[in-house]
Order: structure tokens, then sequence, then C-alpha cells
């Protein structure tokens, strides 16, 4: 269970008159809410119930105050009033950590300077935060500006030596920087903690599938799959392991369940590569199994869904020759080529 937010409990705390005489001191309602948002960040898919508690808060907070319709709520330019509430919460200046976990909210949806803003803010206020530090240098890396990423993280982790995600996004700068070594010894270090996720577990995995340690990468894929059996990223490692493998039938049945039918994904960029990887997983057990056709099949929906792979041209055109196909294979190769060379 995390503590962060509890010094603003005991900060913030109200005093209340009971009968009887009797006094207790309480968490406000803005407190109240930040231990909400807290709860289930850290844990969203056992934490459902805590979004039920934190829109009962927010109706009530501001009910009857004028700030309401102050200028910082319609210079915000919310996509509609009922969000009033919650970006007044945010905007409280006293709660340092309400900051830190608006940032991360606005992180993992994808609005990372709005993120970057928040983060910026509560340094501001209080300079040298590890949390702070670190989650403002993943988003910088998500800026494209890995190297940023590590002079942050760095600063944090000499703050913070037992901050798990340091090491995980010192990893992921090292990668985005093509430094695959360092990336790896940051990997070991952060799967090896109590705070390991999934996310830390598949991420080497796909290095060590780079470096051909099937038998490791295989492990990590397990204990990815053991702690969220709903990710679909552990199954298409564990397909590229098998294919690598020649195991094209196991190949199969991992892609299989890494989307299961008649389940729905949002239509993000995440998920539009990862069609195309598990395509193109398919298009190379077909090819193994002799199924040239199938394999034709899903090399050509890989690149529906991302037509910039050249890779994947290059495999569709010898798939071209092979079938009797010149026309159709030099395309492809053109495709390839054109793609290699990039934008003149």
């Amino acid at each position: 269970m995390s503590l962060a937010g509890f010094d603003h409990v005991f900060t913030r705390a109200v005093e209340v008159n009971l009968p009887g005489g009797i006094a207790i001191r309480v968490a406000p309602p803005i407190v109240t809410a930040l231990l909400k948002i807290i709860a289930w960040v850290d844990a969203p898919y056992q934490r459902a119930k805590d979004l039920q508690d934190i829109r009962i808060v927010l109706r009530r907070y501001e009910r009857d105050s004028g700030r309401l319709f102050s200028e910082d709520v319609f210079d915000a330019e919310l996509p509609d009033f009922e969000f009033a509430n919650a970006f007044l919460l945010g905007l409280d200046p006293e709660l340092l950590w309400a900051r830190f976990y608006l940032a991360r909210l606005y992180f993992d949806q994808g609005l990372t300077e709005k993120a970057q803003k928040q983060l910026e803010r509560g340094l501001k206020q209080s300079p040298g935060l590890p949390n702070f530090l670190s989650l403002l240098g993943e988003v910088r890396r998500e800026l494209g500006d890995p190297a940023a990423s590590l002079d942050l993280n760095h600063k944090a982790l000499e703050a913070g030596e037992t901050m798990t995600p340091v090491h995980y996004f010192l990893a992921l700068a090292h990668q985005d920087l093509k430094q695959e070594q360092a990336a790896i010894a940051e990997f070991e270090k952060a799967i090896n903690s109590p705070y390991v996720t999934p996310e830390m577990y598949n991420a080497l995995a796909s290095l060590y599938i780079k470096k051909q340690q099937f038998a490791a990468a295989e492990a990590l894929c397990r204990k990815a799959i053991a702690m969220d059996r709903t990710r679909p990223d552990a199954y298409l490692n564990l397909a590229r392991i098998y294919n690598a493998r020649h195991a094209s039938d196991f190949a199969l049945e991992a892609l299989r369940t890494a989307l299961p039918q008649g389940r729905e994904f949002p239509a993000s960029e995440y998920y539009q590569q990862l069609q195309a990887d598990l395509a193109v997983e398919r298009g190379v057990a077909y090819t193994a199994k002799k199924m040239y056709a199938r394999a034709t099949e899903e090399y050509t929906h890989a690149l529906d869904f991302d037509p910039s792979r050249a890779a994947v041209h290059r495999r569709l055109a010898e798939l071209f020759l092979q079938k009797g196909d010149p026309t159709g294979a030099a395309l492809h190769t053109k495709e390839a080529d054109k793609l290699e060379k990039g934008p003149k």
C-alpha cells in the first residue's frame, strides 16, 4: 500500500465537533480525492471502486463556490463544465502530490505536454523531489529527448536510491539512444524489485530476444502473463520466441491469445502498431508452414496497419517471386527501397 499523500492528511485535517463534546480530525474532501486517485493509479485493475468514490467527492467539491465561474475555469477551455470541479482540485497549490498524480493521469492519456507542465510546477514548489524528477524525465523522453531523461533520472536516483521506476525509465532512454547493453543492465535492476510490472518484464524480454537468449526471454514473458493475462505484448514476444525456434503452431496459438476474437481495443497508435506486429508474426509462422497464401495475406494486413515497414515489403517481394509474379515482387522491392532511403 502506498503512503504517498498521507502527509496531506495530517497537515490538512479539519476538526469536526461531535455531540458530547467530542472533537475529531478528518481529511477534507480534496485530500480524500487525492488519496483515492493515488490508490487507483497504483492498482487500476483492482481499485475500480475508487473511481466511483472520486466522482462523489468531485461532485461536492466547490459545489457552492464562486470558483466554478472563475477565470481559471474559463481559460482552461474544458470540454465540458462537469470537469470544472476536477480541474479546480488539481489547481490547489497546497496539494503537491495532486500535481504528481494529475501529471501521471495526463501522461497515461498521452497528454505529455500537460504532464510536463504539472511536474515542472511541482518541482518549482519543491525542487529535487525524486518522483517528480523521474516522471519528468520519462515525459521528456516521450517528447523526443532521451538525453534529458537520463539526466533527470540520474538526479532522481541520487535523491531516492530505491526508486524502481527510475531504472525502468533509464532503460527506456538508453534504448532510444541505441545503447542496448546499458538498457539491459537497467531493466535487470528494475525487475529485481518488489515493484516490478509486466511492462518491465516485456521490455527486457524484447531485448533478450534480439540477443537470442530465448529461454530467459520466455521466462520473463511467463512472469508478465502471470501478473496480467490481458496484456497482448507478452503473447507477442512469446510468438517471436516460438517463431525463432521454428515452432509455428505454438506461435500461432500465442498470437490468437494476444487478441481474442470479440475483444475490442482502442483505436490508438499503440494498438495499430501492435496489430501490425501480430500480423507480421503470423506471416512468419505461415511462411514456415509453407502456407504462402496465408502468409501473403498476413503481411499485407500488417501494411494496412503500418505501410512504412520496409522489411514487410521485402518479405512480400520474396513471396511474390516464389509464386511466379515478378511484377508484384518488383513493386514491393521498389517500395522497400524507397522506405529505406527515407525522404529526400
